[in-house]
């Protein structure tokens, strides 16, 4: 087992946010952790980026303990690549990048011969090698997400953790940057809002509910008209693209003046 965790909590100000959930991913596993707003999708994922502490549980990566590794060790080990910022960064696309070589150097060492082709490589992998001496603020939402990963790659790390990463992008730059998830040989967690992407992308879906795990399976399992139903409080149309064999959601509530509908 890639990762799991063992009747997790955390809470603030005396409210449970996450009330013992265990989750479980395989090595090779894209996963996805979907629910609706306030369920605590962010919040187990920045318990395991250890943004939060949690109050009760464990987390296990590779069968170790990770608040028993240190940040240097953790960050060798596990990668994560939060929501997009337009302004978190004033530097060249190769710098961002090469910031995920942090955890594998000392303090004053210098960038290796290593260090530029493992940047070169990531760079590659994510088809922005012309982009290398672009400034991060110039780029695209698809382009700036593209490089994180980049960085994320660089840091040589077997499991990534992605909050959102499609969020403010449209349906092109959605799809490119769910296809190179898929694609990366590596263990995946994203934390994610559109069924229809997690249906299409992650072979494994957790759906949260009052922070709690309210079903896990394939997405064809998983993301049924029921469930949405009961989860999410809408109603829904659930069907297979004839073109992938994927599952496509439609989803529909009534009101008393109407019916009003929305598809993805």
């Amino acid at each position: 087992m890639k990762l799991r965790t063992e009747n997790l909590g955390w809470g603030i100000n005396g409210k449970k946010i996450i009330d013992n959930l265990d989750l479980h991913i395989r090595e090779g596993d894209c996963i996805g952790i979907v629910g609706p707003n306030g369920s605590g999708k962010s919040s187990l994922l920045r318990c395991i980026y250890r943004v939060n502490k949690p109050s009760s549980g464990t987390i296990l990566l590779d069968e170790e303990n990770i608040m028993r590794l240190s940040t240097r060790e953790m960050a060798k080990r596990a990668a994560s690549v939060l929501q997009e910022s337009t302004d978190q960064f004033e530097f060249r696309v190769r710098e961002v990048v090469m910031m995920g070589r942090n955890p594998h150097k000392g303090l004053l060492d210098r960038d290796t011969e290593q260090d530029k082709s493992l940047v070169s490589e990531a760079l590659s992998r994510v088809g922005l090698a012309d982009f290398a001496d672009r400034f991060y603020s110039t780029l695209s939402g698809g382009e700036k997400q593209r490089t994180l990963i980049a960085r994320a790659l660089a840091q040589q790390a077997e499991f990534l953790m992605l909050d959102e990463p499609t969020n403010h992008l449209d349906i092109h730059y959605q799809l490119e940057i769910m296809e190179l998830i898929r694609t990366l040989d590596v263990t995946s967690l994203v934390v994610m809002h559109d069924l229809n992407l997690a249906a299409q992308y992650c072979n494994g879906v957790y759906v949260m509910n009052g922070g709690k795990i309210h079903t896990f399976g394939p997405p064809e399992e998983v993301l049924t008209a029921e469930m949405i139903r009961k989860v999410y409080r809408v109603n829904a149309s659930v069907n297979r693209q004839p073109e992938t064999g994927k599952l496509n959601i439609s989803f529909y509530h009534f009101q008393s003046k109407g019916i009003c509908s929305t598809s993805k």
